[in-house]
């Protein structure tokens, strides 16, 4: 593959909002599946729906780079992200290979992502040092 086309998707697949909004695509799908094709109580329904707002608003907070919710939300996207691959590897058994295959992939990349979300110290600039206004 050319990796001049390569680049610009693994530009997009690292960028934090497309970590957070495929994390939350996730939790809508698994939301829609509860209500529409399951026997899931609307005790569980609503659950899901209050944990898909909190996690849209943190979502939303820590896209903004609020550093509590940045770690937050790693915190969240390496448990999914383990857990998936746990079942991914052990629980789904080898008949269902797509299924396999699709949750590995999935939560690699949310393990993968909460790595990306890490919140990192930006230098400062020293008390003398000129600031560029230049773009």
């Amino acid at each position: 593959m050319n990796s001049t086309l390569l680049n610009p998707i693994l530009l997009f697949l690292k960028r934090p909002s497309t970590i957070l909004t495929a994390h939350l695509l996730l939790r809508a799908y698994q939301l829609e599946e509860s209500i529409f094709h399951s026997d899931e109580s609307a005790t569980m329904i609503f659950v899901r729906t209050i944990v898909l707002i909190i996690y849209c608003l943190f979502s939303y907070l820590a896209w903004r780079e609020n550093k509590v919710f940045l770690w937050i939300m790693t915190l969240i996207l390496f448990f999914s992200g383990i857990v998936g691959l746990i079942m991914g590897a052990f629980i789904v058994s080898n008949s269902q290979y797509i299924l396999k295959l699709f949750l590995i992939i999935i939560s690699s990349y949310f393990v993968f992502g909460g790595a990306i979300l890490i919140p990192v110290k930006k230098k400062r600039k020293s008390v003398g040092e000129k600031i560029s206004t230049r773009a």
